[in-house]
C-alpha cells in the first residue's frame, strides 16, 4: 500500500500543430485523456446542437460555478508544492500580415519565456519572429509528476467540498 501510495503520477501535456494530447501514467500504466476516442456511429447518431443545449440546461448557475471553481484553485494550490516540473519545453514563433504586431508578439513572448526560465532553468524555451507575413505558431510538452498520494489527498478536498456545494444547489433547485 505504500508502494502505491508513493508511486510517481505523471501528467503529460502536449501541443503540437494545433492538437493537444493529454496522457496520465502511474508507474507502468498509461491513460490517454485527449484526443479522446470516439464510436464514429454513436457520432453519427447525435448532432451537436443537441448535446450543446442538453449540456448548458444541466449546468448550474453561474454563482454555483464560481463557488465551484474557487474550490478547484484552492485544491491546485495546495497540491503545487509536491508538483515536480519534470520536462517543460515550448516553441512560439511570432507571425502574422502586421510586422509591427510581429514584434510586439515576439517582445511579449520573450519577456514571458525569461520568467519561465527563472522559475525552471532546466526548461527548453524558444522564440522566434517571422516578419515575411507567416502564421505564428506555438509547440510545446510539459510533464509534472505528484505522489499519487498528495493527489488523492487534493482530489479528496476537492471532492468534499465540490459534492456539498452541488447538494446544496440541488436541494435549493427543487
Amino acid at each position: 500500500m505504500l508502494a502505491l501510495w508513493l508511486t510517481p503520477l505523471r501528467l503529460e501535456c502536449a501541443l503540437e500543430q494545433g492538437k493537444v494530447t493529454l496522457l496520465v501514467r502511474a508507474g507502468p500504466v498509461r491513460a490517454s485523456l485527449l484526443p479522446r476516442r470516439r464510436d464514429p456511429i454513436k457520432d453519427a447518431e447525435k448532432t451537436g446542437e443537441r448535446d450543446l443545449d442538453r449540456l448548458l440546461r444541466r449546468l448550474p448557475p453561474a454563482p454555483v460555478l464560481g463557488i465551484l471553481a474557487r474550490q478547484g484553485f484552492g485544491a491546485v494550490r495546495g497540491l503545487a508544492p509536491y508538483v515536480r516540473v519534470r520536462q517543460l519545453r515550448l516553441a512560439y514563433r511570432a507571425g502574422g500580415p502586421d510586422p509591427y504586431g510581429a514584434a510586439l508578439s515576439y517582445a511579449r513572448a520573450g519577456a514571458a519565456m525569461q520568467a519561465l526560465a527563472a522559475r525552471f532553468p532546466q526548461a527548453e524555451l524558444t522564440a522566434s519572429a517571422d516578419m515575411t507575413g507567416g502564421p505564428g505558431a506555438v509547440a510545446g510538452r510539459v510533464c509534472l509528476a505528484v505522489r499519487t498520494g498528495n493527489a488523492v489527498c487534493a482530489a479528496a478536498a476537492f471532492g468534499s467540498g465540490f459534492l456539498r456545494e452541488y447538494f446544496r444547489y440541488k436541494k435549493t433547485e427543487g
